[in-house]
């Protein structure tokens, strides 16, 4: 039986018990110090490595950028949908097998991805989701895939504390850098 561990950065990463033959994770997994002597098949990242705030010109994103040279560094393809990537994500073939493109937070691509190459187990680590608001959108996108993978039969095992999501109806939860004065005050910060 196929079958892979998808590891990211929650709390309930703590209880993955590193099993499986295939790991992948996160891009950013690859700068944890907890995480230096696991060893990683794959990792995945969506994003680009420069990224804008508000109307702000672009700057870049460090911990991709180190995570991009990280996996050259130790040879792990790195799987993604920009132009740094080893390994090209199979985009267009994973939206014309499953006729969806409902894809957000980097786990719900890595769920995709072990969909479409046939995998029928999932180990999940680390995917908290909350209570920030980044993660709290990615909640529905990353459910969608659970559940297409339950539909399609795959086995899923979820780490102790995974999917352990909170709402929150109001920004007092919401860290204060999602404010948009707090945010644009970081900008200049970062850029100055």
């Amino acid at each position: 039986m196929k079958e892979v561990t998808l590891l990211s950065l929650g709390p309930s990463r703590e209880h993955c018990p590193f099993e499986t033959d295939e790991l992948w994770g996160i891009s950013t997994c690859l700068l944890e110090d907890d995480l230096q002597d696991k060893k990683f098949t794959k990792v995945f990242c969506v994003d680009g490595t420069f990224q804008s705030i508000n109307d702000h010109p672009p700057i870049e994103v460090k911990s991709i950028s180190r995570a991009i040279e990280r996996a050259s560094e130790l040879n792990i393809p790195m799987v993604s949908i920009h132009s740094y990537a080893t390994e090209p994500y199979p985009l267009k073939e994973i939206v014309a097998k499953f006729k969806s493109s409902y894809l957000g937070p980097t786990i719900s691509y890595m769920i995709a991805y072990a969909l479409y190459y046939d995998y029928k187990k999932l180990h999940i680590y680390g995917i908290d989701q909350g209570p920030q608001l980044y993660y709290q959108l990615g909640k529905p996108k990353i459910t969608f895939w659970l559940g297409y993978a339950s539909a399609l039969g795959v086995e899923l095992v979820m780490g102790k504390g995974s999917l352990r999501w909170t709402y929150s109806a109001g920004i007092e939860s919401v860290p204060i850098a999602w404010a948009r004065e707090e945010y644009e005050k970081l900008y200049r910060e970062v850029t100055a």
